[in-house]
C-alpha cells in the first residue's frame, strides 16, 4: 500500500503516526508531490488543512488549486484522508480559516477523530458540507516516543535549580488567549502549599500589556514563585520540566486537542485539565482530574486531587496501552485497508 503524506517541515505529531504504520506502507512525504500530482497512490493522508499552505490563509485562488488538486487525485482512484485536529486554527481571527476546512473536509473520503467528542461534533458542525457516504473513524492521538526520560525528580530539580521540597505547577505549551492566562494563575492561587513555583515556559507575552489585572500582575513580576517565560523547549530538555513537576495544569478552556497528556503520560506526571473537547474522555479515563472552568471551586478540588496522584509508573495506564505505535499504526492500516478494498 502506497501513501502520500505531505509535508514540508518537522512536525512530531506526523512524524509519530507515520512511524505507526511506515512497516506496513511504503510512504512517502513530498509535499510537492501532492501538489503536483505525481506519481500514483492508495492513500493520501492529510492533517492540518492550514499546514497544505504553510499555516498561511490561503486565498480564493489557491482554494480553487486545492479543489482541483483533490479532484485530480480522487479522479485517479487515491483515496483521501484527513486527521481532524482542531475546531478551527489557533490565532488571532480563526474563522479567516472557514472556507478551507469546508472545502477539505467536503472533499475527502475519511476523516480521522482523536476521540468521540470529536466525531459527535464534526458530523453536527458540518452536516451540510459533508458527502453522506464519507468515512469516520476514530483513531487516538499516539503517545510520544521521540523525548528521553531517563532521569529522575531529584535530578531534575537539581538542573532546574528549584527546591526540592517546593510544589511544582507546571504549565507546558503555548499559553495565548487572555481566558489561559488568568485562569493558568487562579489555578496557581489554588495550591494552598506557601512553597510553590509555577513553570510556564510558553507564555505568549502580549506586545501591548498582558490581560491581566495590574496590580496582579506586579505581583507576579516581583514573586520569585512565578517562573514565567516565553521560549523553545528542546526535546532533550522536556523531562526535566515534566519530572520537576508535582503535576501539569493544562489550560485549554475550548480546545478540542492537545498533545500534553501524551506527553505527561510519557514520564508519569499527573495532570490536571478543563473539560473540553477530546480531552474530558481522555483524562477521565486515565484517572485524571478535569473541572468545569466556570467552578472555580472544581479547580481547587482538582488540583488537591492531582497531588495525592504521585508520579507512579500505574499513571495512564490505557493511554500506555491503546495509543503505542503497534495500536495506532493497525487503526489507520484498517482503516486505509477498507478504503481501497
Amino acid at each position: 500500500m502506497k501513501v502520500l503524506v505531505p509535508k514540508y517541515q518537522d512536525a512530531l505529531f506526523i512524524d509519530e503516526v507515520i512511524k505507526s504504520y511506515t512497516s506496513t506502507c511504503q510512504v512517502v512525504t513530498s509535499f510537492e508531490t501532492f501538489w503536483l500530482n505525481q506519481g500514483s497512490y492508495d492513500i493520501i493522508h492529510l492533517h492540518w488543512p492550514e499546514y497544505l499552505f504553510k499555516w498561511e490563509v490561503p486565498t480564493d485562488t489557491e482554494l480553487l488549486f486545492l479543489e482541483r488538486v483533490l479532484t485530480e487525485w480522487q479522479q485517479k482512484g487515491t483515496k483521501i484522508v484527513v486527521t481532524r485536529h482542531n475546531y478551527l486554527p489557533h490565532g488571532p481571527n480563526p474563522k479567516r480559516y472557514v472556507p478551507l476546512y469546508n472545502l477539505v473536509y467536503a472533499n475527502v473520503d475519511a476523516v480521522i477523530h482523536m476521540g468521540t467528542y470529536s466525531e459527535v461534533d464534526y458530523l453536527e458542525r458540518y452536516k451540510s458540507h459533508i458527502p453522506k457516504w464519507q468515512v469516520q473513524a476514530q483513531i487516538p492521538h499516539p503517545i510520544f516516543t521521540n523525548y528521553p526520560n531517563t532521569i529522575n525528580k531529584e535530578a531534575a530539580r537539581k538542573q532546574l535549580q528549584i527546591k526540592q521540597n517546593t510544589t511544582v505547577m507546571l504549565v507546558f505549551g503555548e499559553v495565548r488567549k487572555a481566558v489561559e492566562k488568568n485562569l493558568v494563575l487562579k489555578a496557581f492561587d489554588a495550591i494552598e502549599d506557601k512553597n510553590k513555583l509555577l513553570l510556564a515556559p510558553g507564555w505568549k507575552f502580549s506586545k501591548t500589556k498582558e490581560p491581566i489585572n495590574r496590580l496582579k500582575w506586579l505581583k507576579v513580576k516581583l514573586s520569585k514563585k512565578y517562573r514565567i517565560t516565553q521560549e523553545f523547549i528542546p526535546n532533550d530538555m522536556v523531562q526535566y520540566y515534566f519530572k520537576a513537576a508535582n503535576f501539569v495544569f493544562l489550560p485549554r478552556t475550548d480546545t478540542l486537542n492537545s498533545g500534553v497528556p501524551f506527553l505527561a503520560a510519557v514520564f508519569n506526571t499527573p495532570m490536571v485539565g478543563c473539560q473540553t473537547g477530546n480531552i474530558t474522555e481522555i483524562l477521565k479515563a486515565n484517572g485524571m482530574p478535569c473541572f468545569n472552568v466556570e467552578k472555580f471551586e472544581q479547580i481547587k478540588i482538582a488540583i488537591n486531587q492531582a497531588l495525592l496522584n504521585k508520579e507512579d509508573i500505574s499513571n495512564y495506564t490505557l493511554i500506555k496501552r491503546d495509543n503505542q505505535a503497534k495500536a495506532i499504526g493497525k487503526k489507520h492500516i484498517e482503516l486505509f485497508s477498507y478504503l481501497i478494498k
